[in-house]
């Protein structure tokens, strides 16, 4: 299973920040992996110019094998500030 992960520039993506996150995503979706293709994570800051609760998007889109693909978007602040 293929794991792509994107952010946007106003988003902090060290390769530490990347690899962590693409293990936890594995860890989760392990027990599937032979029904998906590939998963994409996207995460991204809808107004950077403000400092706004609720403007970090995160979509999770999955590819399930000879299905259409199925998502899930979020606009809840993951870092709670």
């Amino acid at each position: 299973m293929k794991i792509l992960l994107e952010t946007d520039f106003n988003i902090s993506r060290t390769e530490e920040i990347r690899e962590t996150l693409k293990a936890i995503i594995k860890d989760a979706f392990d027990r599937i992996s032979e029904h998906r293709t590939r998963l994409e994570v996207k995460f991204r800051d809808e107004s950077s110019y403000q400092d706004s609760k609720n403007d970090r998007r995160s979509l999770l889109e999955a590819r399930p094998k000879r299905m259409q693909p199925l998502a899930v978007m979020s606009h809840k602040d993951p870092f709670n500030r």
